[in-house]
């Protein structure tokens, strides 16, 4: 379908920006240069795209917020400024903010806010394809951009590029070092890219790093592994793997908030059914020492589904597997494979602690797909940012409880709550014994809301958005934080 101007706002509404994220952009991550405002990417595109905003208010006092349209060069090209009451939410394209004929070109939106207590979330997408991601709040001098993925020349569906954003918020030039690093941890290449003060820089790997990547014989190049990122002053990164019928967006992580843990799980895969889905774990050992990790896929009750599997890695090592194959899954060999699902839950063999990041790619059909990030921090409480169903669409959602050896149960309430904070339907109550998970989809019609999750232990979470067709799949990052700030609304 095309989607003019009018469908575009259509399209926003019903499917990304009207999130309600109640948790401060500079709690989010623990790295070391919070910022006082917070970041979204703007990727240069042609016609057809949209880019949307939401805000909300979490405060008790009425927020400010200004946007800001910074330009690639640096210079700010657009500024404009809301209102906003105690707990209440605005939803909108980034044009119709702003004041302009058309969304923002290349370059990154600031946001800032006169309270502490606003959220932001930002959707983007065309013709059938929907991203989202989260803002940075925080900048770094080394950052880990997870999953770079290149397959050009004549692949037709086969074929994926990837592209990366570094946008220097500061006040100082920075001189930014691109390094390519291949699955084994070796480094395929190297870019020096100059990014002047609050300025941004996009490159494509195919392009900048074509001569180190290998050829895939049918006139492209391939290359599967990752990006490490240093500068000399602090940077925030994205990147963006372009497919012919789906797009994921991904922000870099921060080194300092990669921290040791002694588990990681991804709290959802699938495999099979009509919607042909298929499932990628990507792992990268981040940390400074070699480690030996156990990887179980595990089903509702905890039970292991496949085998449980062994993977020695060294430092700036990788491993990207099909799930089923991985785990060496036995699927039946009928049209359409049954539906096979589960969750992953990885830890180092000799129970030590280690350092990973990665991320869970969902694909269904072949038509859409989303990146999900690794967890391996689990508190009580998230949200997440969006819901919608009706005939065309869903938003599904999958908790895992990470305790295996305690026999406490894990006691959680999901609240759907619409736009304007006000509960729909009636609280869900669920218990999770150790190692179970729970998974559901949206039951009550709504065209725009949020999920509230809270439980009295540590949770790991997974969101996604997406079409009963398959056209559409965007993962819904589930926002965490202190119940004093993220969980009392004024007046609810």
């Amino acid at each position: 379908m095309r989607i003019h101007a009018l469908g575009r706002a259509i399209l926003l509404f019903a499917f990304g920006a009207m999130a309600v994220l109640p948790l401060e952009p500079a709690a989010a991550q623990p790295a070391a240069s919070a910022l006082p405002f917070a970041i979204f990417p703007l990727f240069a595109s042609g016609g057809g795209e949209f880019i949307g905003l939401s805000f909300v208010n979490t405060s008790a006092v009425t927020n400010v917020v200004t946007v800001t349209w910074m330009g690639s060069n640096g210079n700010s090209v657009r500024t404009a400024s809301l209102s906003l009451a105690p707990g209440a939410q605005h939803a909108a394209l980034a044009w119709q903010i702003l004041g302009m004929p058309e969304d923002p070109a290349e370059g990154w939106i600031r946001i800032e806010s006169s309270a502490a207590g606003l959220l932001a979330y930002m959707a983007s997408g065309q013709d059938g394809i929907l991203d989202g991601t989260e803002p940075a709040s925080a900048v770094s001098t080394r950052l880990l951009l997870p999953h770079v993925s290149v397959n050009t020349g004549f692949m037709e569906l086969e074929h994926a590029d990837t592209r990366v954003i570094l946008i220097n918020p500061g006040t100082g030039a920075a001189g930014a070092h691109a390094e390519l690093i291949r699955l084994d941890g070796s480094v395929a290449g190297s870019l020096s890219i100059p990014v002047p003060a609050g300025a941004s820089r996009t490159f494509r790997i195919s392009e900048s790093f074509r001569d180190v990547l290998p050829s895939n014989n049918v006139g492209g190049r391939v290359f599967r592994g990752y990006m490490r990122v240093s500068s000399n002053e602090g940077l925030a990164a994205w990147l963006q793997i372009d497919k012919p019928l789906s797009r994921g967006l991904y922000r870099g992580r921060v080194v300092e908030e990669i921290v040791p843990a002694h588990r990681a799980i991804v709290s959802h895969f699938a495999f099979g059914s009509r919607a042909l889905y298929l499932s990628e774990l990507n792992l990268v050992n981040a940390g400074d020492e070699t480690v030996t990790l156990e990887l179980a896929a595990q089903d509702d009750r905890g039970g292991n589904i496949g085998e449980a599997v062994r993977r020695t890695l060294k430092p700036g090592q990788g491993l990207r597997e099909d799930i089923v194959h991985l785990f060496r899954i036995v699927v039946p060999a009928v049209y359409p494979p049954p539906l096979v699902t589960g969750y992953v839950r990885i830890r180092a063999a000799d129970g030590s602690m280690f350092k990973a990041t990665g991320d869970i790619q969902i694909n269904c059909q072949g038509t859409a797909a989303m990146f999900y990030p690794i967890e391996t921090a689990f508190p009580s409480q998230a949200i997440l940012p969006f819901a919608v169903s009706d005939a065309h669409y869903f938003t599904g959602y999958a908790l895992a409880n990470p305790n295996e050896l305690l026999t406490v149960q894990t006691d959680v309430t999901i609240e759907l709550l619409d736009h304007e904070g006000r509960t729909v339907g009636k609280p869900r109550n669920v218990s999770l014994s150790p190692a179970a998970r729970y998974v559901s989809l949206t039951e009550e019609t709504i065209r725009s809301g949020y999920f509230r999750i809270r439980a009295n232990g540590p949770i790991a979470v997974l969101g996604a958005i997406g079409s009963w067709n398959c056209s559409m799949l965007a993962p819904l990052p589930a926002e965490r934080g202190s119940a004093a700030n993220v969980f009392a609304f004024p007046g609810r």
